[in-house]
């Protein structure tokens, strides 16, 4: 198992993994310094920051762009056949329509 994190969401209410973070800080601010117990809190929100501007900065791999074609391509109609004569025989009309949801 390479990602515990779906695990967790899986198996456990979003309440009993934020109760457990919180008493997991109130162990770390009793267990150190005032100013060295919120440290970990900081680093979970730094670091999809820091995933985000590496990401857009070009200096990691969007993983959500693998199924994205960014160049030109167009399918080619077949004839009677079913096949085509050969690639790009006929001129081609493209009409590009786009669409977009937040759902």
């Amino acid at each position: 198992m390479d990602r515990p994190i779906p695990l967790l969401m899986n198996n456990f209410s979003p309440f009993t993994i934020l109760a457990t973070g919180a008493c997991l800080q109130s162990l770390l601010s009793l267990a150190l310094p005032f100013r060295y117990a919120f440290l970990p809190a900081f680093f979970l929100l730094l670091l999809p920051i820091a995933n985000t501007a590496l990401i857009s900065f070009g200096y990691k791999h969007n993983h959500y762009e693998d199924s994205i074609r960014v160049d030109k391509w167009t399918a080619q109609v077949p004839d009677k056949d079913g096949v085509p004569k050969k690639a790009g025989d006929k001129g081609v009309v493209v009409f590009v329509i786009g669409a977009s949801s937040n759902q």
